[in-house]
């Protein structure tokens, strides 16, 4: 279950700095999330979250959120206004129609531990190759839906941080229906910061 992340002997720290070598003074970052608003699933993040603070950065502010398409640095030269626009259009047109999710277990990358996420009818693949019909995802890699618990604060020997995310339990939580998709852009100067939500849309037939 923790493969990717066992294969590291130690966690990989947030160092907590203006990273101006990756944006280059490009002050925001784009995505496309499913916003994560129904109140067992953040009474479930709370939990796992308070489970793993002890390893983790303060003051992480991300609303939870399950990221679909990570664009790129929002800006003429890489991630344009227009691009994002062509994929509103397309995602309107699609008319998909909502869809559910289930919460799953508490795992972790090497550099953040989160709660895995179920997509049982390939709604987020789906959604993800319309947008990268439009513009190919900023780097791509295997897709795997999750929520971010946070990021951790020091090198922590990873065999010690699975043991004890093995010892979560939490009680059920019913499915998540996804009714719109959002664009959002968070500050590329603080990588722990909130982002703001620029364009929703809705799928078909949720009203």
């Amino acid at each position: 279950m923790y493969e990717p992340f066992i294969s590291s002997s130690r966690t990989i720290p947030h160092c907590r700095r203006d990273f101006a070598e990756w944006h280059r003074g490009i002050s925001h970052y784009g995505f496309w999330a499913v916003l994560v608003n129904d109140r067992g699933w953040l009474e479930l993040l709370r939990n796992a979250r308070s489970h793993v603070e002890r390893f983790l950065h303060p003051g992480y502010r991300r609303a939870p959120h399950i990221t679909v398409a990570a664009c790129g640095l929002f800006s003429e030269e890489h991630f344009s206004t227009e691009l994002q626009r062509r994929q509103t259009t397309a995602l309107q047109e699609a008319k998909l129609q909502p869809f559910f999710l289930n919460a799953g277990v508490l795992d972790s990358f090497a550099s953040a531990p989160y709660i895995t996420v179920e997509d049982p009818e390939g709604s987020l693949d789906e959604l993800r190759s319309i947008l990268a019909a439009i513009s190919k995802e900023d780097n791509p890699a295997d897709y795997k839906p999750h929520i971010t618990l946070g990021l951790y604060r020091k090198a922590f020997e990873t065999l010690s941080v699975a043991n004890h995310l093995r010892k979560f339990r939490s009680a059920s939580t019913k499915q998540l229906s996804v009714t719109e998709l959002a664009f959002c852009v968070y500050e590329t100067s603080d990588i722990q910061g909130p982002f703001i939500v620029v364009k929703r849309v809705a799928l078909a037939g949720s009203g």
